[in-house]
């Protein structure tokens, strides 16, 4: 399958779910929510995308003679496990299971600052997943076709996180908004919207990740 093709056969599943979801819920993040269908497409293009990445892995591997923890392409097994452990995350709400850990731990009364704290968490997978990116900077260089679509993801991303914290609670929207009615219609709209986001941020990670698995299949031909 091209390149072209790839990109418009995971954009258009993307959006077509994300339609028939706002189609059919009674509230616009209905099919949005935990053990509803968007969550396990959500939880399979995360799995999709860490397969992508460990096949790269293992090709990057069979053609060199370091171990893998000292080749440059060990980046790619942390990409795999990391993208694996969000999709567990994803059907599993690891990060919200840390958030009531926390509470729980250090007897934090929670409150509408500390009930973001899984939010937060969310936040720092993308911070410390730019952070091993350019530690392994060099490897990726080779990739650099696939860094548009990977851009696009991690905007995506933390545009999620960043409305995920504005409606975790309505208290926000009530400091900026009198109108209640106007207040429980924005928060439920922005809700479904921060979805849609993440469902977005895989979709560009996936298509980027395959066109990154292109790329390493391309160098090995031109190797052998």
């Amino acid at each position: 399958m091209s390149r072209k093709s790839i990109l418009v056969t995971i954009v258009s599943i993307d959006l077509i779910a994300i339609v028939i979801a706002l189609i059919l819920g009674k509230t616009p993040g209905q099919y949005f929510g935990e053990r509803y269908p968007m969550t396990y497409l959500s939880s399979f293009q995360l799995l999709v995308i860490s397969g992508l990445a460990w096949k790269i892995f293992v090709m990057r591997l069979d053609e060199s003679r370091l171990k893998f923890w000292k080749g440059p392409f060990f980046i790619w097994l942390i990409v795999a496990m990391t993208f694996m452990y969000l999709s567990l995350d994803e059907v599993g709400s690891i990060h919200e299971k840390i958030d009531f850990f926390i509470h729980r731990f250090f007897k934090i009364r929670e409150t509408g600052l500390t009930d973001r704290i899984d939010d937060v968490i969310v936040g720092c997978y993308g911070l410390i997943g730019l952070m091993v990116l350019y530690l392994f900077r060099e490897e990726l260089k080779k990739y650099r076709e696939a860094f548009p679509l990977l851009t696009v993801g991690f905007i995506f991303m933390f545009s999620m996180v960043t409305l995920d914290i504005l409606t975790g609670r309505k208290d926000i929207l009530r400091i900026l908004i009198s109108n209640a009615y106007v207040v429980n219609r924005l928060h439920l709209w922005l809700s479904a919207i921060e979805d849609m986001f993440k469902i977005i941020a895989e979709g560009a990670f996936l298509v980027g990740f395959y066109y990154c698995l292109e790329i390493t299949r391309r160098l090995r031909s031109k190797s052998i």
